[in-house]
């Protein structure tokens, strides 16, 4: 076996992935027998997969209504931790290597808030180059790309980019488990055969997220492409002129067709100056080069119906005043990176005017370069302080992997040692 997959099966791997498996769901029952008992339910889970007999299942099905209508296929907590295991020690790094940095979905350190401040500094940067914002944006996003994509595809990219062999019939039992709602005639008529990856599910992630890698590369290589970026199937192409973006949208499209999959072209070229949507933000390069990045309407009188319906709770005594203030600051931080002091101003005022009390939130105005600043500007108090608290977070790692160790050598009377005979067994 490699070592990549000896590791994943490492029972200290799998009580690692158990206990992040149980963060921000320990008070659900799949949760809680796995955050009392890690090591026991770990040893059987690590005997299943030595015998061969893991087989991948899925829970119950719900549905997601924001932003959008989604159905989710969440895996089992069993199937959750293995799958955890092999992407913290692999997977996660095979599938991500030679991703492009514009690539800003289910990454470490990247997200939605760091690709809106990529966009940013995209638009930025065309403005410094050209000395105008007369360029052109391109959307374009791919139909149901979950639910379309060709388990054949998924297989080969699996194929393609995981090193460790062992681990491949783990990766393509996870795939084949998604099922094809099709009916049978409509499946067997179809070239690329049975299709459909369901979300939920971290490997199904990492997946979908390389099997557009060799576009992305594609069209960062085309003359006239000033920009490009993606999130997961959303796609941005910042170009000069109009011809530099059809060249670059027939490109995505051709490729996309031939693994089976149809693009939206979401408005065709957008005048940057004029703006254009995306994440649900709109982004407006202005003529003094001012990148102006806004939320869209509805979010505030969405929130308004939320604030009310509080205010109903509150007036029943089924909350606190507490749970509300906490609520707000949530929201409010989700709007500090944007363009948007008037309208925080006004949900201020309708939130004194409802409960009579001005908003607490200790949140501020955030740089659109905060996280780089954050770094740079540190003082030595602040490294001491955070090298401290970093060095104790390993150690009380280090002294429950050690009591699950004892544990197990009591239960089973066998001297494991101390592990550095093999190794750091605790790295």
């Amino acid at each position: 076996m490699g070592n990549q997959y000896d590791e994943a099966v490492r029972l200290q791997s799998l009580v690692k992935a158990s206990r992040l498996c149980c963060r921000g769901v320990g008070h659900k029952e799949s949760a809680q027998s796995w955050k009392i008992e890690p090591t026991a339910k770990c040893e059987a889970l690590q005997d299943l997969i030595l015998s061969g007999k893991m087989k991948p299942g899925h829970g119950r099905p719900f549905k997601i209504y924001e932003p959008k209508v989604r159905d989710i296929l969440p895996p089992l907590f069993r199937d959750r931790v293995w799958q955890r295991s092999m992407c913290m020690n692999g997977v996660y790094g095979d599938m991500t290597r030679s991703l492009i940095y514009d690539n800003g979905a289910c990454q470490v350190g990247k997200g939605t808030e760091q690709t809106v401040m990529r966009m940013v500094c995209l638009l930025e940067r065309y403005y410094r180059g050209n000395g105008n914002n007369k360029g052109f944006v391109r959307h374009l996003d791919v139909r149901g790309y979950f639910p379309n994509t060709p388990h054949a595809k998924t297989i080969e990219i699996i194929n393609r980019y995981v090193s460790e062999q062992e681990f491949i019939p783990h990766l393509e039992a996870i795939i084949h488990s998604f099922k094809d709602k099709r009916p049978a005639e409509v499946i067997q008529k179809d070239r690329f055969g049975e299709r459909g990856t369901g979300l939920g599910s971290p490997i199904s992630q990492l997946v979908q997220l390389a099997i557009l890698n060799d576009i992305d590369h594609g069209v960062c290589r085309i003359g006239g492409v000033r920009g490009y970026i993606r999130y997961m199937d959303d796609i941005i192409i910042l170009t000069q002129t109009k011809e530099a973006g059809e060249l670059a949208a027939k490109y995505v499209i051709d490729r996309l067709a031939d693994m089976g999959l149809e693009v939206s072209d979401k408005g065709g070229n957008n005048p940057m100056g004029k703006g254009f949507w995306f994440l649900k933000k709109k982004f407006i390069l202005t003529e003094t080069g001012k990148v102006l990045v806004l939320p869209e309407k509805g979010k505030f009188s969405k929130e308004r119906r939320v604030l009310r319906a509080l205010k109903n709770k509150l007036d029943a005594g089924q909350i606190t005043m507490l749970d509300v203030e906490n609520h707000y600051e949530s929201w409010v931080s989700g709007l500090m990176i944007l363009d948007a002091g008037r309208r925080i101003q006004e949900m201020d005022r309708f939130y004194t005017k409802l409960f009579q009390k001005k908003p607490v939130y200790k949140c501020k105005k955030k740089s659109r370069r905060y996280r780089a600043m954050a770094i740079k500007h540190k003082t030595e108090k602040e490294l001491i302080r955070d090298l401290q608290a970093e060095n104790a977070r390993l150690k009380a790692e280090l002294m429950r992997a050690q009591a699950n160790m004892d544990y197990l050598s009591m239960m089973t009377d066998v001297d494991l040692g101390t592990g550095d005979e093999g190794g750091d067994q605790y790295e």
